[in-house]
Formats: C-alpha cells, sequence, structure tokens
C-alpha cells in the first residue's frame, strides 16, 4: 500500500486519506498534499474568514501588495487564526502562501542577497 506525508499534519497516510485533485485543475489526475482531515479544516477555515471579509473589490482594483489591476483580487487570510487579511491578487497570495511564517520570509530575502 502506497504512503505519502500530509504536508500539514506531516503523518505519514496511506493514498486513500488524500483526494483526487479536481480534474479541470490538471490534465493528469494527481492526488493532494493535504490529507482529508487537514484540508477539511483548511476549507473550514476558509469559511470564517470569508464571513468576517468584506465584499471582493472589482476586477480593476490595485493588489494591495503589487499593484497590478488585471486581475481578480481573491480573500486573503491567517490560517492560525482564520482571520480575514485583506483582497490580493492570486500570484501574491500563492507567494505568500510559500513562505508562511516571517522567520521563513526573511531566509528567503537572506538567500536572495547571497545569490545577487
Amino acid at each position: 500500500m502506497s504512503t505519502r506525508e500530509c504536508r500539514i499534519c506531516g503523518i505519514e497516510k496511506p493514498l486513500e486519506e488524500f483526494r483526487l485533485a479536481n480534474v479541470r485543475e490538471a490534465r493528469t489526475p494527481w492526488r493532494r498534499t493535504e490529507c482529508k482531515l487537514c484540508e477539511n479544516n483548511l476549507r473550514k477555515g476558509r469559511a470564517i474568514a470569508r464571513r468576517n471579509a468584506p465584499p471582493p473589490p472589482p476586477l480593476g482594483t490595485p493588489c494591495p501588495q503589487c499593484g497590478v489591476t488585471d486581475r481578480q483580487l481573491v480573500l486573503d487570510h491567517c490560517h492560525e487564526t482564520n482571520k480575514f487579511r485583506d483582497y490580493i491578487c492570486q500570484r501574491c497570495n500563492h507567494g505568500f502562501g510559500a513562505f508562511p511564517t516571517i522567520k521563513s520570509l526573511e531566509k528567503a530575502k537572506q538567500y536572495y542577497r547571497n545569490h545577487q
């Protein structure tokens, strides 16, 4: 039986504990990197943040991080507290997700400085 480690809880679980990704998202079906339990918790957190957020701004509103105006802004929230932060573009949201803590972001900044 094949297993995978959940990227959130860090527990090694059977592959059946990881949902297949939506076929529309990828041409080749693949399994998500978070287990079903952690994925459900993420969904609940987003729902809580969405309930406490103002309505999304219209297309053309600048992203508060990068300033682009040609992308729809998406909800950004803290995964620990489920508090709404702001609406930012998807690219910035994914970028921040890659560095979930200030410490990881500082390490990335140092890496860039060391390799300029």
